[in-house]
C-alpha cells in the first residue's frame, strides 16, 4: 500500500515457503476498509468463508478455530443472536463475546449493503464508505434520498444511481433528482477546471442531462439558491 516498511517483503518470503500465503499489493495507501475489502474479494474465490484478522493481533487467532469447533456451521448465528454462549469457550470473557458480536453485526450490515448496491451496478467500495458515514442507518438514508450517492464524498455514477432511484419510486421530476442533477453538473464543470458556470448554461446543461423541462430546473435552482446551497 505504499508503506516503506518490510511488510511486502515479509509476505513474499512467507509465500516462497508456503503458497497458502498470498498478498495483494496496492498501488498506494487506499485506507483500511478498501484494503480489507480487496483482500476479502480476492479470497472469496478460494474458500467457503473468509475471516479477517486485524494486523495488530491483539486477540488470540486460535479463538476462530475454537468457535468453529464448538458451534460448527451455526457459529455465525451464535455470535450474532446469542453471543453470551461464546463464554462456553475457555478464555472467552463476556466483554469480548459482546465485542465480537458487535463486530460481526457490523460486517453483516456492510455485506447486505454491498449486495443491495451490486444489484444496481454500484461499486462495492461505495457501500463501505456509506456505512462508514451513516452506520446502521445507511439503508434508511439511501432509501430517503439515493442521489446523495452521486454527490461527494461518494461520487457514484449518476446513471446507476438514477436506476436505483427509479426502482425506489423516485420520478424523473422529483426534487431530489433535479437538485442532484444540478449539483452533478456543477461538480463536472469544477473537475474540468472551471470556477463558475453561467446561469443559463447551467440550466441548459441540466435540462439536457436529466431530460426534464427548463421551468422545473429554474424552479429547483431558485430553491437551492434560497437555501444557501448555491451561490448565484
Amino acid at each position: 500500500d505504499g508503506s516503506f516498511d518490510d511488510t511486502w517483503e515479509t509476505i513474499c518470503e512467507a509465500h516462497k515457503k508456503n503458497e497458502i500465503f498470498c498478498g495483494i499489493k496496492l498501488s498506494r495507501n487506499r485506507g483500511h476498509q478498501n484494503a480489507l475489502l480487496a483482500g476479502l474479494m480476492e479470497a472469496k474465490e478460494f474458500c467457503d468463508a473468509a475471516i479477517s484478522v486485524d494486523a495488530d493481533l491483539q486477540d488470540d487467532i486460535d479463538a476462530i478455530d475454537k468457535m468453529v469447533e464448538k458451534f460448527g456451521t451455526s457459529v455465525f448465528d451464535v455470535i450474532r443472536d446469542t453471543p453470551e454462549r461464546l463464554t462456553e469457550i475457555k478464555g472467552m470473557t463476556p466483554g469480548r463475546a459482546k465485542s465480537i458480536s458487535a463486530e460481526l453485526s457490523s460486517k453483516f450490515a456492510v455485506r447486505e449493503l454491498m449486495a443491495f448496491f451490486a444489484a444496481y451496478g454500484l461499486e462495492l467500495f461505495t457501500a463501505v464508505a456509506v456505512y462508514k458515514k451513516y452506520g446502521a442507518a445507511s439503508r434508511e438514508v439511501i432509501t430517503q434520498d439515493p442521489y446523495i450517492l452521486a454527490m461527494e464524498p461518494f461520487a457514484a455514477d449518476f446513471g446507476r444511481v438514477d436506476r436505483l432511484a427509479h426502482e425506489l419510486g423516485f420520478g424523473a421530476e422529483d426534487y431530489c433528482r433535479v437538485s442532484a442533477g444540478i449539483i452533478y453538473e456543477l461538480m463536472f464543470n469544477q473537475n474540468e477546471g472551471h470556477v463558475y458556470i453561467p446561469f443559463e448554461r447551467l440550466v441548459a446543461a441540466t435540462v439536457q442531462f436529466l431530460g426534464v423541462e427548463e421551468e422545473l430546473v429554474r424552479s429547483v435552482l431558485e430553491q437551492l439558491s434560497a437555501g444557501d446551497k448555491l451561490e448565484t
